[in-house]
């Protein structure tokens, strides 16, 4: 019985049964915090007139409902029950770097800043982020409770001083961290007579009869940021980006795997299998390739990407869908050695900055999203409104699961933060719910398959406390790789150069350094 399954035959148990679920396993929990806070007169909502600032990404779902966060019911409920008002500050979604790194430089800095934690991390260091160890010792007390019961988690958000520098998004469940994958149009496998493909040798003949039997213009399409690179040239034991091998901590792309995948996409961009204008796909023209048919097969998220897909496709005809595909291979019946799978806490983070004029407000605001009803609210919204609850289970309402306008992840979107990073710990009902197509939920049993787990690195923060020029080293190196992996596929760079200039180049970059500061990061964590 898979997940799905227990969770579906779980719903049938009595109600008396999910009450007494509820207390305990649905939030992870000793005991509900605000119950007993409750009973001597909670804190929330605070009672106070301050409007705090806050500077965070806009939510990619948000696109053509709203270009303000605190537009949304989300930002209302969560308003109503912190009794904080709050203004949120966006970036623009492309140059996102260069914006946080002006921000800083402004000196003008709003109350919280939500990003990258190895940049919020170098921020601290330049004292323009707090640290938080005394004030979330005064006013954090879910956070800190839940840190008690997690000591995993307790050990990631910590720098190696025992420096707290941040709120963390937490994805509490296995469950929550494979939600990725590489996925292909069932329906065209089917009039092909094929399977769907496991090993690249089956890509590569789907994605030939694809385009010179049923005229599908550009087979596979990926964004131009690369995400879905690392599925493929996993397939030569590399992905692109800093891992672990046997304790030890190596650089995908300067790997002879790396060539022979690059080697691979050339071959594949020559013959037309991939979208001739990967460099500048974004997520808007890879769903609108998909659903137009000009497409068939992309690496996405089975959620916002599998889910939108497939409700298109099967408004025009039933028989269309996207179906999950293994993580490729070379050799049929190999474990993949990687694959998505996400550690428990994420790359982004929730800092308080130094020009915060009501630190205490601040704090307990972000606190509220470890507490029970904050996690109901970033996950589930406003109750009688976006989730009712039944038997002691949070339920979504037909707002959410059968929205008049847009899809669930509009939906979800504008009354959650349950699939965005934010300071709140991410509940697994939210997903048992939010996977509503049976293609979405097997494709997390397809992608669960790989050893990616083993070879992940344990999210580290800050890696040198004495190296403050670590995160524009990092920058450039990974800069340099995206440029050069793109101009190998496309032809432009000879592939002799991977072996002399690109690897040459990143030595100049100070590669060796950067994984030497990562060797030291792994080995302190592993010590704390």
């Amino acid at each position: 019985m898979n997940i799905w399954q227990k969770w579906i035959h779980s719903r049938a148990v009595a109600g008396s049964l999910f009450v007494i679920v509820s207390v305990g396993s649905l939030f992870g929990c000793a005991g509900p915090v605000l119950k007993e806070k409750n009973q001597n007169g909670s804190i929330y909502p605070l009672q106070t007139t301050e409007t705090l600032t806050y500077w965070v990404g806009l939510n990619d779902n948000l696109k053509g409902y709203t270009d303000d966060l605190g537009t949304t019911p989300f930002a209302k409920e969560l308003e109503k029950q912190t009794g904080v008002r709050v203004k949120y500050i966006h970036p623009s979604l492309k140059g996102g770097n260069q914006q946080f790194k002006l921000l800083i430089a402004s000196g003008d800095l709003p109350d919280i800043v939500e990003y990258d934690v190895t940049r919020l991390s170098k921020a601290s260091f330049e004292n323009y982020v707090m640290r938080l160890n005394e004030t979330m010792e005064k006013w954090s007390p879910n956070l800190k409770e839940y840190l008690k019961r997690s000591p995993e988690v307790d050990k990631m958000i910590r720098t190696d001083a025992g420096d707290y520098l941040f709120y963390p998004f937490v994805r509490d469940s296995e469950t929550l961290r494979v939600y990725f994958g590489p996925m292909i149009r069932e329906d065209l496998l089917e009039k092909l007579g094929l399977p769907v493909p496991e090993t690249i040798e089956e890509w590569h003949t789907a994605l030939t009869m694809m385009k010179q039997q049923l005229g599908i213009e550009a087979p596979l399409i990926y964004s131009g940021d690369a995400e879905g690179l690392g599925e493929f040239c996993g397939a030569y034991g590399e992905i692109k980006d800093f891992y672990l091998e046997e304790g030890k901590v190596v650089y995908g792309p300067a790997r002879q795997g790396y060539k022979e995948f690059l080697k691979l996409f050339r071959q594949w961009y020559a013959e037309g299998l991939i979208d001739p204008d990967i460099i500048s796909a974004d997520k808007q023209i890879v769903n609108s390739y998909i659903t137009q048919g000009k497409s068939a097969a992309t690496v996405a998220f089975a959620g916002n990407g599998m889910g939108r897909f497939n409700q298109k496709l099967m408004e025009e005809n039933p028989e269309q869908r996207m179906v999950a595909a293994p993580h490729p291979v070379l050799h049929k019946g190999e474990i993949p050695k990687f694959g998505q799978y996400s550690p428990v806490v994420s790359g982004a983070g929730v800092a308080i900055t130094t020009s915060c004029k009501n630190i205490e407000v601040a704090v307990r605001f972000l606190d509220f999203g470890y507490s029970e009803q904050g996690r109901l609210v970033y996950n589930f919204g406003t109750l009688g409104e976006s989730y009712e609850m039944e038997g002691g289970q949070p339920v979504y309402t037909s707002k959410i699961l059968q929205p008049e306008h847009g899809d669930i992840a509009g939906a979800l979107a504008q009354y959650t933060r349950a699939t965005q990073d934010g300071p709140h710990i991410q509940m697994e009902q939210y997903l048992m719910q939010y996977y509503q197509l049976p293609e979405q939920r097997e494709a997390v049993e397809v992608w669960k398959r790989s050893n990616a787990k083993e070879h992940l690195l344990p999210f580290l923060g800050y890696m040198s406390d004495n190296d403050l020029e670590f995160v524009q080293q990092q920058e450039n190196i990974k800069t340099y790789v995206t440029d050069m992996t793109n101009r190998f596929i496309l032809g432009i760079e000879p592939m002799e150069n991977f072996d002399s200039e690109y690897l040459e180049t990143l030595q100049e970059l100070g590669l060796q350094q950067m994984l030497e500061i990562y060797q030291q990061a792994y080995e302190k964590y592993i010590a704390r």
